[in-house]
């Protein structure tokens, strides 16, 4: 048994599979891939598409197995044992782990001045052809920046703006100058 994969995978969810002879087919589904679907032709489902696991197909010759991996954005966070990015989220779509970039904020505010507001809805803005085929576009607040790097304890917060940024893949920063980048943004 041979199989042929169609697929725009990680930017496109859709992974197609067509067999050629007959067996037991095993497709990973990636533990982050909850809700994952998928519609079999010329064969029957063995073990349903579970995180973490894998989907099962008894396959004829000439059977398409077709997987959908839930793409939408996602908030994540690290354990409350990691002091670093304690406060913080990360966001990813699909495998892919995105970053704030300086060269994609307004003149004059730096990556370390974001907080971002995760019940804000996280928006696609698709650029074909490009490094970065799918950004991302988060809401968040500017935290303004204090004229002393300590102040006493208990004083009241400097007003914050609202503001919307873009966020890139991980694997495409510094390609467009040197500046700052951050992973993990502190919340709102």
């Amino acid at each position: 048994m041979s199989a042929a994969v169609e697929t725009g995978y990680p930017w496109d969810g859709d992974v197609l599979v067509t067999v050629s002879g007959a067996g037991e087919l095993a497709v990973r589904v990636p533990s982050w891939a909850e809700g994952a679907t998928a519609t079999v032709t010329g064969g029957r489902v063995l073990a349903e598409p579970v995180p973490g696991d894998y989907l099962r197909v008894a396959c004829d010759d000439g059977a398409t197995v077709r997987l959908t991996l839930p793409m939408t954005p996602r908030l994540v966070r690290a354990d409350e044992r990691v002091d670093a990015v304690r406060g913080c989220a990360a966001v990813m779509r699909g495998p892919i782990v995105y970053c704030v970039e300086q060269a994609d904020l307004p003149e004059g505010v730096l990556v370390e001045q974001l907080r971002l507001d995760t019940a804000a809805p996280i928006t696609e803005e698709r650029t074909p052809g490009d490094l970065t085929p799918v950004r991302l576009r988060l809401s968040g607040t500017i935290q303004p920046l204090g004229t002393e790097l300590y102040g006493p304890y208990g004083q009241a917060p400097a007003a914050r703006t609202p503001i919307t940024f873009t966020a890139i893949p991980y694997h495409a920063w510094a390609n467009r100058g040197p500046g700052a980048m951050r992973v993990w943004i502190p919340t709102a």
